[in-house]
C-alpha cells in the first residue's frame, strides 16, 4: 500500500513539473520574440561570459532534449522554497561542502583563507562589496548562482548581471594550493554535489534527471580540474624562487653565526696548540728538576 502510495505522489509530482514546463514553454513564447538580441552585460575581466557561453554550449551538445529539460525541471522545483520543506537551495548547496568535509577534512582550507582575506581587507581598507569568497555559505551561494548562469545559457537566456567562468574559478583555487587546497579535491566535489542532488525526491523522479545532473558534474569537476592546473613555466618560477630565498636565508644565518661568534685567526685556531707546547714544556723541566 505505501509503495502504491508513493508511486501515485511521485507520477504527482512528475506532472506538476512537466506543467510547469509547457507552461513556460507556452505562453511567454510571444514575448521572446520581440526581444532584442542576445547581449552579455561586461565584466570585470573581458571574455568572462563568452567562456561560460561556450562552456554551456559544450555541454549542452553532450546531453539529449529530455536530459536538458530534466535539469531545468527539477532545477526549478528545487529552487522554490516552499516546495523544499523550507530548507531552501543554500542548505542544499552547503550539504555539498559537508560531506565533502566528511570525506576529508576541508575546513582548515577555509579557515585559513578566511583569515588571510579578512587581513588582506582591513589593510585595503576593502567594502562590503568586494569581499573575497571565503565562507561555505559564500561557496553555497556561489554554486547557486553559477548553476542558474549555466542553465540560462543552455537555454539562451541573456544574462543580466556578471558572472564568473570555470577558468576564473579554477585560477582563484589554484592559488590556495599553499594554504591545503590540491587537484583532488575537485573529484570529491563532484561525488558529493551529485550524491546530494540524488538524494532530492523531484531528481529521483523525474525521468533521465538523474543522468543529466551526473553529466553536468563530470564535465564540470573536469573543467575544473583542468583549469586549476598551474603552467609548467609557472612552477619552474616558483622553484627558482624558492631556491633562492633558502640560499639567501641560508647566507643569513651564516652571517648571523659569524657576527655572533667571531673566529680570529692566529689566537682561537692557534691559541691551544700553544698551551699544549707549553704545557709539555713546564712538565719537562719540572721533571728535569727532580732529578
Amino acid at each position: 500500500m505505501l509503495r502504491i502510495k508513493e508511486a501515485i505522489q511521485r507520477r504527482r509530482m512528475i506532472q506538476e513539473m512537466t506543467d510547469d514546463w509547457y507552461e513556460e514553454e507556452i505562453l511567454p513564447l510571444p514575448q521572446l520574440l520581440s526581444l532584442p538580441s542576445r547581449k552579455f552585460s561586461i565584466p570585470e575581466q573581458p571574455g568572462n561570459e563568452d567562456t561560460l557561453a561556450y562552456f554551456a554550449q559544450g555541454l549542452s551538445a553532450r546531453m539529449s532534449k529530455l536530459q536538458k529539460r530534466a535539469l531545468r525541471i527539477t532545477w526549478k522545483r528545487l529552487s522554490e522554497a516552499p516546495r523544499t520543506s523550507g530548507r531552501g537551495m543554500i542548505a542544499i548547496m552547503e550539504k555539498v561542502f559537508e560531506k565533502m568535509n566528511d570525506a576529508m577534512d576541508i575546513m582548515p582550507i577555509f579557515y585559513k583563507s578566511a583569515f588571510l582575506s579578512c587581513v588582506e581587507d582591513k589593510r585595503r581598507g576593502a567594502s562590503t562589496h568586494s569581499r573575497t569568497i571565503t565562507t561555505v555559505r559564500d561557496h553555497a551561494h556561489l554554486l547557486i548562482d553559477f548553476i542558474d548562469d549555466l542553465l540560462d545559457l543552455m537555454f539562451d537566456i541573456p544574462l543580466e548581471h556578471k558572472s564568473l567562468d570555470i577558468a576564473t574559478i579554477g585560477r582563484i583555487h589554484a592559488k590556495l594550493e599553499p594554504m591545503g587546497f590540491h587537484r583532488s579535491l575537485w573529484n570529491f566535489f563532484g561525488e558529493s554535489f551529485a550524491e546530494v542532488m540524488f538524494n532530492q525526491e523531484c531528481v529521483r523522479a523525474y525521468p533521465h534527471a538523474p543522468s543529466a545532473w551526473s553529466m553536468l558534474s563530470i564535465v564540470t569537476t573536469n573543467a575544473l580540474d583542468a583549469a586549476s592546473r598551474i603552467p609548467k613555466g609557472a612552477l619552474q618560477a616558483r622553484s627558482k624562487c624558492a631556491s633562492r630565498n633558502s640560499s639567501l636565508s641560508d647566507f643569513k644565518r651564516t652571517a648571523r653565526i659569524a657576527i655572533m661568534h667571531p673566529i680570529l685567526p692566529g689566537i682561537n685556531e692557534e691559541q691551544p696548540d700553544l698551551k699544549k707546547k707549553k704545557g709539555g714544556n713546564v712538565f719537562k723541566c719540572c721533571k728535569s728538576r727532580q732529578f
